[in-house]
């Protein structure tokens, strides 16, 4: 005679024949260890969501004279255990994508065009790229932009890419093994959010910034 398992019981799902009924020590070593490893799964569930954390915002500043507009931003800081293990230099990449605010057709609103894309070089304190006043008339003239349209800017924070982490051969001889380099990689001909946008991945994004609005030396 076989007894089915009590809609009750953590075994509930099981067939019966796997849970004789003279075998009732067995029966509730089983269901004890069932019980066990749910609890076990329900601590580590809770530990992973206790230590995981979104992104802090990301921030840029515009800053702009006559001659030089100069965007900076931060790097994230990476934490565990409430240490400050963050690479140095920092493996993630800043770029900055200056826009003009140009009004669309029928009058009723604005829209962002893109007018450049530049990689953030790390300073003494924040990352930073600039756009001479030239580059930026340059690049309104190539879109057949009014040369006094308002500007904006944002920052965009791209997640490290394997090239960050490979080795690569020391310098100094080629037999001597391989480093590791904590470098972000150098290489600017990949242009992540414009090029390869889509196969690269954002870490964080600014909120758009509003560029100061300067006078415009050589619109007329």
């Amino acid at each position: 005679m076989m007894r089915a398992t009590n809609m009750h019981s953590p075994l509930m799902g099981l067939s019966a024949s796997l849970v004789p009924e003279s075998d009732r020590e067995s029966r509730q070593l089983l269901e004890l260890d069932l019980v066990l490893v749910r609890s076990r799964l329900t601590d580590i569930n809770a530990k992973t969501a206790k230590g995981q954390h979104p992104a802090a915002t990301l921030f840029c500043t515009a800053l702009r004279t006559d001659d030089l507009l100069t965007l900076e931003a931060s790097y994230a800081m990476a934490v565990l255990n409430g240490k400050n293990i963050t690479p140095d230099p920092p493996r993630t990449e800043l770029w900055g994508l200056l826009y003009a605010q140009v009004r669309q057709a029928d009058g009723k609103d604005y829209r962002n065009i893109l007018l450049d894309d530049r990689r953030l070089t790390l300073s003494p304190a924040r990352a930073a790229t600039r756009w001479t006043t030239p580059e930026i008339l340059a690049a309104l003239r190539n879109l057949a932009l009014p040369l006094d349209s308002p500007l904006s800017a944002l920052c965009v924070e791209m997640m490290p890419t394997l090239k960050a982490f490979l080795p690569k051969p020391n310098a100094s001889s080629p037999l001597a093994g391989a480093t590791f380099s904590n470098a972000a990689p150098v290489d600017d001909t990949v242009r992540p959010l414009s090029d390869g946008l889509g196969h690269y991945r954002i870490l964080r994004t600014s909120p758009l910034t509003e560029v100061p609005a300067v006078c415009c030396v050589g619109c007329t």
